[in-house]
């Protein structure tokens, strides 16, 4: 299930990337639930059917999905494409960044939304798709797993979370000259992840 982890911090930096170049060349819903399979969340791992097994890697896929689609993620995406767009400009007024910085976010907005409009031909190519990668019909059942189900949910949903909070940044009314370009850093292991690997090490891989 760590690669479906991974497949997240993949897609949303490849993103991440095409929506910050796209707005550093111009001059200008939240995934509603939790992560729920639906499998009983006090059965231990170990003792999964197959197809419980496929259901809480479903569960975990759709919540990643819906994360990377959801209107805030988009707008939080913009917010750091639009803040490393103009971060590092010197000599130039905290008012003058700060309407820049709008511009660049409301254009990203607008381009997310309309790929097809004139100037947003880069968008088209954002993608926020995971990939065959995770495909859930190759889940295997844990061996010897003391992790239960409610457990498991939790360290993917916290997982997903810290690879999408990476991308938060001020908003740009805190932007000025002394900005610096925001960093991209892949998030430590959650907290439910490290409890989850020292019970089942396997279902994390």
């Amino acid at each position: 299930m760590r690669r479906l982890v991974r497949t997240a911090w993949v897609v949303v930096v490849a993103g991440s990337v095409s929506a910050t170049a796209c707005n550093s060349d111009s001059d200008s819903g939240s995934g509603d639930g939790g992560l729920d399979s639906g499998v009983d969340k006090s059965k231990v791992a170990s003792e999964v059917t197959p197809a419980e097994a496929q259901a809480v890697c479903e569960a975990g896929q759709d919540y990643l999905e819906r994360r990377l689609n959801s209107k805030s993620f988009r707008n939080q995406l913009c917010r750091f494409a639009a803040v490393s767009a103009i971060a590092g400009s010197e000599g130039v007024p905290a008012g003058q960044l700060q309407d820049l910085c709008d511009v660049v976010y409301e254009t990203c907005v607008e381009c997310l939304e309309n790929p097809a409009q004139e100037g947003c031909e880069s968008f088209s190519e954002v993608d926020f798709q995971p990939d065959d990668g995770t495909a859930c019909d190759t889940t295997e059942i844990p061996e010897d797993c003391s992790a239960t189900v409610g457990e498991i949910e939790s360290c993917l949903q916290a997982s997903v979370d810290a690879v999408l909070s990476a991308f938060d940044v001020p908003a740009c009314s805190a932007v000025d000259a002394s900005t610096e370009p925001p960093t991209i850093e892949e998030p430590p292991m959650p907290a439910i992840c490290e409890t989850v690997e020292q019970k089942c090490p396997t279902v994390l891989e």
